[in-house]
């Protein structure tokens, strides 16, 4: 389909600037791409609005409402917004977007509930108030894993390496938390020790999951391998997970990334939206993802059409004060692989723009191949060429990923392309 007369608009806060430039690339992409980072914070500074200005083929834009009758899709590839999304499709916008789907991941004990409602086992859970009961509990139980949801900015998922850590972590939730901490509620999870680790990763959309998904192997916030599949060749226990969650994913319009991590007979994650890594391989992935938006937003169902057969990505993180702005170099012949979060552009320029909760994770390097080994070396060459004054991209973190996927293969799964 010509996409060259429509226009989409893409509302994000700055973690997925990426999908708005993907939407204006390829095959078939939009004409007119806009962006707008809804900030929602009181005394904004010149960071928020700074955020995707300076980039060729997408147009910065202060004011969406005013779009929102003349754009031909509204788009919110991260987990935020729901129910805006809701009143917009409720007046009839075409909308590409979690909805009220966002809550399976952001309210953890909602997505334990539901699951266990559809009939998911669920993992064995505590809850635990405030910071001083999860500190006794830690030191009681110091290989369990704590959770939060919704404020994703106080705190990643964690686990003590050492026992001995415990004290220096809870100092600094106190201090981010201050009187909150004393009756905020961590969901605290037993270990799941297995081998057996699985999930599915791709889409959902138009009430209907494509014929085509990912089989991968992730290193968190490092690396990511991903290999396209048929559906119907991915194992059973991930096709009983979407099975169950699949009346709910309908019910509420889902039309987005959408993956679960598994493992054993437990689904001990539920990601509605686009990951980082996997969403900006799928978006590497997808050779006719515009079109898939733009009619996933209709409900109206197409399948994806697969670019290449494999995908690999190395994260970049940064160092020094996160609060600084802080340069990239990316060579030009590699600037539509290399995905940034926060970015601005100024001329050849290209810098990170610091955010009032900053995190040391500043994008990702993506490639694409015909076999694993290609795409592999192929982001390894491009990590290569980006300057690393300022920044670190964890080429051996795509190591690891290699050995989890030999580790994948002796386990038996189905590592082959579709």
């Amino acid at each position: 389909m010509d996409l060259s007369d429509k226009s989409i608009l893409v509302l994000d806060r700055g973690i997925f600037f990426s999908f708005a430039q993907r939407m204006a690339e390829g095959k078939n992409h939009f004409g007119t791409v806009y962006y707008h980072n809804p900030a929602n914070i009181g005394n904004p500074s010149i960071n928020e609005d700074s955020v995707g200005r300076g980039f060729e083929n997408i147009v910065h834009v202060k004011q969406p409402d005013k779009l929102l009758k003349q754009v031909d899709v509204i788009a919110f590839p991260y987990c935020e917004d729901p129910t805006k999304q809701g009143e917009l499709r409720a007046d009839g916008y075409p909308v590409w977007g979690s909805g009220v789907g966002c809550h399976m991941e952001t309210d953890r004990l909602f997505g334990k509930k539901l699951m266990a409602e559809v009939g998911l086992p669920v993992s064995e859970f505590k809850v635990v108030k405030g910071l001083d009961r999860l500190k006794g509990f830690m030191e009681e139980h110091p290989d369990w894993i704590v959770k939060i949801s919704h404020f994703r900015g106080l705190t990643e998922t964690w686990k003590l390496i050492k026992p001995w850590m415990l004290n220096t972590k809870i100092s600094e939730l106190a201090y981010k938390m201050g009187p909150r901490g004393k009756d905020f509620e961590f969901i605290v999870e037993k270990p799941i020790e297995t081998k057996a680790e699985c999930g599915y990763s791709g889409l959902f959309y138009a009430g209907r999951f494509p014929s085509l998904a990912l089989m991968d192997a992730e290193i968190k916030d490092a690396a990511y391998m991903a290999v396209v599949q048929p559906y119907d060749r991915l194992p059973d226990r991930i096709h009983e997970v979407n099975d169950r969650l699949f009346p709910a994913l309908k019910t509420c319009k889902y039309a987005n990334s959408f993956a679960t991590e598994l493992r054993d007979e437990f689904c001990i994650d539920l990601t509605c939206r686009f990951g980082s890594p996997s969403g900006e391989a799928q978006m590497a992935l997808w050779e006719n993802l515009p079109e898939v938006v733009y009619w996933g937003a209709r409900g109206k169902f197409i399948e994806p059409v697969p670019a290449a057969k494999y995908a690999a990505q190395i994260m970049i993180e940064t160092f020094g004060d996160l609060k600084d702005w802080k340069p990239v170099y990316v060579p030009k012949e590699i600037q539509p692989f290399v995905r940034l979060y926060f970015p601005f552009k100024d001329g050849d320029e290209i810098y990170i723009v610091p955010q009032w909760n900053p995190f040391s994770s500043i994008g990702t390097i993506v490639a694409t191949g015909e076999t694993w080994q290609e795409a592999n070396a192929l982001c390894r060459k491009r990590a290569k060429m980006l300057d690393a004054t300022f920044i670190h991209p964890w080429v051996d973190g795509l190591a690891q990923a290699e050995k989890e996927w030999a580790e994948m293969e002796k386990r038996g799964m189905d590592l082959k392309p579709y």
